[in-house]
């Protein structure tokens, strides 16, 4: 009820908007198993959701033909929704010490992903600076989703582990330099994510800096980005959630995108911390872009490797990705790709599946 009412609140608060953008997300798959740990997988095939959003965008400025705003007040909400899995315990009858339990596989929840106002956009001011506060999204995972571009194909890899979250409720501020030279971006926020509650009187705080030293240039170079993450969380009093990633990345527009990081984390408690490590690696190459230059179609490949504990022996995982993309037409996409999650341990099987994914957008 509660939750109803704020949305419907913020709604109201959007009618008032000076304009007000509706949108929406989808990813779909069809997958088909190839190898799994429990043998009576193989063979099995589905049609599945991963994610549905449904997105609505304000801005409150009112720009006039002979003064432009101070600054630029907006509001975005994102709905989303997900398919569940497991099992959940029916209500027990007081005179049954062993309730029943019933599958909850093909449902979807429905949960809040983004909720937040921001103000930014300073007139005089070089480059955008930007206030957040609310559900805000976290400074790198939704930053590295778009050079990464197939986020209907896979999450990135701080996601994919989570390792990071990708919203939660505080504050945030994001600079973005002048003449694409890059952006710095504060968060300064719960830590335990958007869909849990607070737990502590502690907060995390995270930055992000991404810079392209060659922004300014014509060449080839351009496109070459240098980025880094530091994440200091404490999840109660003698624990800690600590994290460090660092990357390059380089683009060639809508032709060429491709990108390296290695990431070391911290949890659990302060005095002997589990101390993992890992790195992604991904590319993208536009073949319709170089080819025709109005069509888009093209290969894509990504290995992650992530170990949570390095005093612990084969617990480590890695994935890889291989596909192929064909774009209809914007933000109808379409990819047929291969995944296989392969456990360091010797004995547990991997898991393996051919898919073809949809993104539909509007």
């Amino acid at each position: 009820m509660k939750r109803a009412l704020i949305i419907s609140l913020i709604g109201i608060g959007m009618a008032q908007a000076a304009s007000v953008k509706a949108g929406g997300t989808i990813f779909g798959y069809y997958s088909h198993t190839l190898s799994d740990p429990d043998s009576t997988k193989l063979g099995y095939n589905e049609f599945g959701i991963t994610r549905a959003y449904l997105d609505l965008k304000a801005d409150f400025t009112e720009a006039k033909e002979d003064k432009q705003p101070p600054f630029k007040a907006k509001a975005r909400i994102t709905y989303d929704a997900e398919p569940l899995s497991g099992f959940v315990k029916i209500k027990p009858d007081p005179a049954d010490s062993t309730p029943p339990s019933v599958s909850i596989s093909g449902v979807y929840m429905g949960f809040l992903k983004f909720a937040y106002g921001e103000l930014g956009a300073f007139r005089g001011m070089p480059g955008e600076l930007w206030f957040r506060i609310g559900q805000i999204p976290t400074p790198l995972v939704g930053y590295e989703e778009g050079l990464w571009g197939l986020r209907f194909v896979a999450k990135v890899m701080t996601d994919e582990y989570k390792i990071l979250n990708t919203a939660d409720r505080g504050l945030g501020a994001e600079y973005v330099f002048p003449a694409k030279y890059g952006s710095l971006s504060i968060a300064y926020m719960n830590g335990e994510g958007f869909k849990s509650g607070e737990v502590n009187e502690f907060k995390d705080i995270a930055a992000r800096l991404s810079a392209y030293p060659f922004a300014g240039l014509s060449g080839p170079l351009s496109g070459f980005g240098i980025h880094g993450y530091y994440h200091m969380g404490k999840p109660d009093e003698d624990k800690v959630r600590d994290r460090v990633i660092a990357g390059a990345s380089y683009s060639m527009g809508e032709k060429l995108g491709l990108m390296f990081s290695y990431i070391t984390t911290s949890d659990g408690a302060s005095d002997d911390p589990l101390k993992g490590a890992g790195y992604s690696g991904w590319a993208w190459v536009d073949l319709g872009k170089f080819l025709t230059q109005d069509q888009s179609f093209g290969l894509f490949g990504r290995y992650d490797s992530y170990d949570p504990d390095a005093d612990t022996e084969d617990d480590a995982t890695s994935f890889m990705i291989a596909g192929a993309y064909y774009t209809f037409a914007k933000g109808w996409q379409v990819a047929l790709d291969y995944q296989a999650k392969t456990p360091e341990d010797p004995d547990t099987n991997p898991s393996s599946k051919i898919y073809l994914h949809l993104l539909a957008q509007f």
